[in-house]
């Protein structure tokens, strides 16, 4: 960061501009990338494929993981690559538990220098290396040996990241037995945005429906009041706590089935927009940078540059907590309104939990952006034909003029409606909506003397 910040001002960059390019810097993707957790089984994906790099990947994980079973599964680059390398495969993987040595990726090669996945797996010298001629056998033994609390790392610079994002569908939720902790007198003020709040009698992370069964259980034995704690933005904890159980859902798994996208519900919202948006899938790009979880994305059909949830909603799966019954809802049942849903209508808040949810999104990989602020910002950027991640990187730098370190400084998060109102007012800016007008929360927020305007 030190070094950004020191070429940024070398460069000429305006101070003010690199701090908030750094703020909003959300990591170096295929570095130590978790993809999944579920049942917890972490996958990560790394883009080590020189033996010295997944050497180092290996040990930097164990080091995070000393007391984990590490799985290591590689994709060779290259037959001339791996044969030039071949000596340096010995001892590489020795910090790894298991060991998967997957098809060679052939690059431009044309000749295999007899360079198998069985030939790489001997190279490496450990006795618990396997080699594999396809991507469904790593699949196969995985979905077979895995155990609740492995850590899988998947690495490689060719198909590997592809992989990683579809070993989770290989992960049975039932694996192992269930490993529900139920901790008392808990501090829930590390758990929200605010970062203010007392203490819970009881609280528990639930990372699969299994696991949520579980919790029910005990939660109907105590006699127990829930509440349901996502992400932990827009909302205010009392300072003295909640008399019974705070429930965390955990599983955080994502799949994709051509332009169709479900997510289990304790995945960051964000990590949604990003593999949306590498996958060159429109219609969640303006929503970038919004906090909380998937599954608190529907109850107030977030929304963010004329984007809303409720667009690209399918369906999704909720536990109706007072029947102890999964059930599914499609866009219909969900009742959207502007940032209302079914679920935030006093009779069923908090009765159900969201555990996942489908998104149908565009293939065709062209942003619609409607906003003029964001029309602007890109036009100054000289981006006229935006890309998907020009328009997210663009959400990003408007959001980080509005409050800086939100990941330090306690903060709300997002929890404002912009009012609707019959008709255009003059001086206030504002969007059509329907056959109606948007005017800017944020914008009214700031000019105190346009307080007491008439809306809905």
């Amino acid at each position: 960061a030190n070094m950004v910040y020191v070429l940024g001002k070398k460069l000429g960059i305006d101070q003010k501009i690199i701090i908030r390019s750094l703020e909003s810097f959300t990591g170096i993707g295929r570095r130590m990338e978790l993809i999944t957790q579920k049942g917890h089984i972490k996958v990560f994906d790394d883009y080590a494929h020189h033996p010295t790099a997944i050497k180092t990947t290996i040990e930097g994980l164990r080091k995070e993981f000393p007391d984990l079973r590490i799985w290591a599964v590689d994709e060779p680059h290259g037959f001339a690559r791996t044969n030039a390398l071949f000596s340096k495969y010995k001892g590489a993987f020795d910090s790894a538990d298991k060991i998967i040595i997957g098809p060679i990726f052939k690059a431009r090669d044309s000749i295999t220098f007899g360079m198998t996945p069985q030939t790489v797996a001997l190279a490496t010298g450990n006795k618990n290396a396997v080699g594999v001629n396809s991507f469904e056998e790593i699949k196969k033994i995985l979905s077979e040996e895995v155990k609740r609390g492995d850590v899988i790392l998947v690495m490689g610079a060719g198909k590997s990241y592809l992989w990683a994002r579809e070993i989770n569908d290989t992960l049975n939720g039932d694996l192992g037995q269930n490993n529900v902790k139920i901790k008392e007198n808990v501090n829930l003020r590390p758990l929200t945005t605010f970062k203010i709040g007392g203490y819970a009698k009881y609280y528990t992370e639930a990372a699969t429906e299994e696991e949520l069964l579980e919790v029910f259980k005990f939660v109907k034995e105590k006699n127990l009041k829930t509440f349901i704690l996502g992400g932990g933005s827009d909302i205010l904890i009392n300072d003295k706590g909640f008399d019974g159980i705070v429930i965390k859902f955990t599983g955080s798994s994502i799949k994709a089935e051509e332009s169709l996208i479900t997510a289990e519900s304790g995945l960051t919202w964000d990590k949604l927009v990003e593999y949306s948006v590498a996958r060159g899938l429109q219609g969640m790009e303006c929503m970038s940078g919004i906090p909380g979880t998937v599954g608190a994305s529907p109850i107030q059909n977030i929304g963010a540059f004329g984007q809303e949830v409720k667009d690209v909603l399918v369906s999704l799966r909720a536990f109706k907590m007072e029947s102890g019954e999964f059930v599914n809802f499609s866009n219909k049942d969900c009742d959207f309104s502007y940032r209302e849903s079914f679920f935030k209508k006093p009779e069923n808040w908090q009765k159900y939990l969201i555990t996942s949810v489908s998104f149908k999104l565009n293939p065709n990989g062209k942003p619609k952006v409607q906003y003029d602020s964001l029309l602007n910002y890109l036009k100054e950027e000289n981006k006229e034909n935006p890309s998907l991640s020009d328009v997210r990187e663009a959400v990003f730098q408007l959001r980080a003029e509005k409050l800086e370190n939100p990941s330090k400084n306690g903060n709300a998060g997002s929890f404002f409606k912009n009012p609707i109102v019959d008709k255009e007012i003059p001086g206030i800016p504002s969007y059509p909506f329907g056959s109606k007008y948007k005017l800017y929360a944020g914008w009214l927020i700031d000019k105190p003397q346009k307080r007491n305007i008439p809306h809905q």
